[in-house]
This record gives C-alpha cells, structure tokens and sequence, in this order.
C-alpha cells in the first residue's frame, strides 16, 4: 500500500530528475560549436564554416553560401557526405548522437580526414541544379539520400558475381561494367582483389 505509493512516487521523481539532466546536456551538447570542412562540388579547394552541432544542414549551407559568397545565384545546395545526400532538416547532433555510420565508415567527422590513399575526404556541397543535370551519371548516380535507420555496412557490401571495392576509394565496382579499372577514380583493379559473390 502506503510504501509502494512511496516508492512509486519516489522512482518517479528521479526519472524526472533522469530526464531534466539529459535534456540539459542535450543542449548544453548541441550548443557546442563545430568546425565543418567542405568543397563546392566538383572543386577540390576545402573551404571551412563554423556552426554549432545543433544547427541543421540547411542553416550550415546557408550560413557556407553567405560567408564565402558562393554557389552566386542558388541556394539549393546539397549536403554530400560519404556519397550520401544528408537531409537539410537533420542536425549535427542528430548525425553525431546516433553514431550515424555510411558506406565506408563514420558520418560523425566533419574536419578534413586523410584517408590511407592520401586524399583529403570532406563533406560536399552540390549545387542542385548540376546534381539534377548529373545524377545517372557516376559517380552521382551512386549517392542516396541518406537513412539514419538503414545500415550501409551491410546494404554496400552486397553485390554480384564479380563486383569488387576499389582499396583506393571503397566504391562498389560492378564487374560487368568495369572488370579491370574502378569507374570512380580509375585506380586499376588489385590482383588480390577477389569478387564479392
């Protein structure tokens, strides 16, 4: 009776006092700022933006195209990571929260990574309307919008009989297409480099 009222009442004051505490560091978390690394599609020089992690996509594309003046006469950039069209709603808490992972490792990097081939990997923004123009041909007809509940560890890894990944870029090669050279960045085929089926 009386004594489980007590607990009850009692459990309950600390699941609110739980629950104040998160969100308290939620917001003391998507208040922290963040350096973001980028390019405009398809130029290689890397431009930077300085954000909070609890700012949306689109507040970061704006904010890039008001701070270094480009992209000039559109604002419908998208937001390319890891051959992924990130949401303009998402924020970067939300990618970093839930530990969000794409093709070939995480998504929750937003400096400039050196990857083992020694190519500076940032984060793109596209112009919309060179993506539209653009999106069958490689290595665009490839990006997806991005899926905070999809597992693109497994969902890349799954091919045909002799598709194989470039070590160079980690593109799915489809081996009917492209037996010997990747379609992505040309890098000739390893010898060592079995199919995947």
């Amino acid at each position: 009776g009386a004594e489980s009222k007590e607990k009850q009442e009692k459990e309950r004051l600390e699941r609110m006092e739980l629950e104040r505490q998160y969100e308290e560091q939620k917001q003391a978390t998507m208040a922290e700022p963040l350096r973001v690394a980028y390019n405009i599609h398809p130029e290689k020089k890397v431009y930077y933006t300085d954000v909070t992690k609890g700012d949306t996509i689109g507040h970061f594309i704006q904010k890039s195209i008001e701070t270094n003046k480009m992209l000039g006469k559109t604002v419908d950039g998208i937001f390319v990571k890891e051959d992924l069209i990130l949401p303009h709603t998402m924020t970067f808490y939300d990618i970093i929260a839930a530990g969000a992972k794409g093709r070939t490792g995480r998504l929750t990097e937003f400096d400039a990574v050196v990857d083992e081939g020694g190519r500076r990997k940032v984060t793109a923004i596209v112009d919309g309307k060179w993506y539209t123009k653009n999106r069958d041909v490689p290595p665009v007809a490839f990006w997806e919008l991005f899926d905070l509940t999809k597992d693109y560890q497994k969902s890349w890894k799954v091919g045909q009989t002799g598709d194989w990944h470039c070590p160079a870029c980690n593109i799915l090669n489809w081996g009917s297409k492209h037996p010997k050279n990747c379609m992505r960045c040309n890098a000739p085929r390893p010898v060592f480099s079995a199919p995947l089926i």
